[in-house]
């Protein structure tokens, strides 16, 4: 099975700048290119995520939390860090658009006045979570979340740039293949259970096999 594309960076930045002026959900949809490429979570992961697994109560961004083992593709829980800076601040701004706009309020003073159980990113057509249905195939329990998908999908498109949601993790571990980081820290972040499967999610970076071609004489 061919692997899904790597999204250059230069392309992630296209991609939301693009998103950003597209439609009324533009903050929304920026800050979910995003939170695709910056975190090893899935669609499903990130359409169950909730207010309070960004932000603490004194409204503080929360640098690390953990992909509860509720939300999490595989039932295991692992670390999630919040500390890319464009990531964040494409957050905060979604959220101060849902505070100006009313969608999903809570206690003025508390959680940036959200409600801290509702979604982090609402879904535009049903004002609730993007949902998905989880299903269990040769014993291994799987997900699947069309919406979200499909959106990544179209946002992607519209920039003009090749790739899918199944692009956002191979994206994350390949551009931390390129920095040199272990892959047992890939395996970690990313909730794999060996380190092979790390590797292998690693391997045939297509800016460093397109180098090699470059150099054969």
């Amino acid at each position: 099975m061919a692997k899904p594309p790597v999204v250059e960076p230069k392309d992630i930045e296209h991609a939301v700048k693009v998103a950003r002026v597209s439609g009324a959900h533009g903050l929304r949809n920026a800050a979910l290119l995003y939170c695709l490429f910056a975190t090893a979570l899935t669609p499903g992961e990130m359409g169950r995520l909730v207010v309070h697994d960004y932000c603490a109560a004194d409204g503080k961004t929360r640098r690390k939390c953990l992909v509860r083992q509720e939300i999490s593709y595989n039932g295991y829980a692992r670390p999630l860090y919040w500390a890319n800076a464009k990531l964040a601040g494409a957050i905060d701004a979604y959220l101060a658009w849902r505070l100006e706009h009313k969608v999903g309020l809570g206690t003025p003073d508390r959680y940036r006045g959200l409600d801290p159980h509702s979604p982090l990113f609402v879904n535009g057509r049903t004002g609730g979570a993007f949902t998905a249905t989880t299903y269990t195939k040769d014993g291994v329990r799987r997900e699947s979340a069309m919406v979200l998908s499909a959106l990544f999908k179209k946002l992607l498109k519209q920039a003009g740039v090749e790739g899918s949601a199944l692009s956002g993790r191979r994206t994350f571990a390949v551009l931390l293949g390129r920095q040199g980081k272990d892959p047992a820290v890939v395996r970690e972040m990313m909730g794999l259970r060996n380190i092979s499967d790390a590797k292998a999610i690693m391997a045939h970076d297509p800016v460093r096999m397109a180098d090699i071609v470059a150099r054969v004489f």
